[in-house]
């Protein structure tokens, strides 16, 4: 179908499926999806190597035509040079969300409220340090999955390879700080 404002605001998918996708003949990649009878979603759909992958752009009622296919050409443009949309947004919305420090805030004040034990109070100041120098230390090394990410030697992968660290892992860093308060 070729996509026009109107008739992708009037688009009504087939009834009786549950899954619908209708692409643009402008342009390949570029499409919408229907779910279950629910408002259509602009969406792009690509392949570096033998990957496959699918990046939503807005609802159909949300979003302009115009800005939908400005926002999946600059996608496009990512993915010529061999980059994964989804992996980049995930990175900028982990660099640009909220820190960590004011839910441990409200959570002190809960256990505060609720009659808990003084030191949980006395350690506010050293968990909270903890929290945050992990939390920027995993920021700053990035996130790698634990057999070592794209390109990694597949048989390097498995139980027992991240094993050999010489530090913990950042989730471990980040345990290790959740049991800072209960090891005293």
């Amino acid at each position: 179908m070729r996509f026009t404002q109107s008739r992708c605001n009037k688009f009504k998918p087939p009834a009786g499926k549950a899954d619908h996708v209708e692409f643009d003949e402008e342009m390949p990649g570029f499409g919408m999806r229907f779910r279950n009878g629910g408002p259509g979603t602009f969406f792009m759909q690509y392949r570096i190597g033998t990957k496959d992958g699918r990046l939503s752009l807005g609802k159909v009622a949300k979003v302009s035509l115009v800005d939908a296919r400005e926002a999946a050409k600059a996608q496009f443009a990512m993915v010529a040079n061999r980059v994964r949309p989804a992996v980049e947004r995930a990175r900028a919305t982990a660099a640009t969300s909220e820190t960590i420090e004011p839910l441990i805030d409200d959570f002190l004040g809960y256990l505060e409220r609720n009659g808990r034990a003084p030191t949980y109070i006395a350690e506010k100041q050293a968990v909270t340090q903890k929290v945050i120098q992990a939390a920027a230390q995993v920021r700053s090394q990035g996130y790698q999955p634990a057999y070592g990410g794209e390109g990694a030697n597949p048989a390097s992968r498995g139980a027992g390879s991240h094993s050999r660290r010489s530090e913990p892992s950042a989730s471990q860093q980040i345990l290790l700080v959740g049991d800072f308060g209960r090891s005293r």
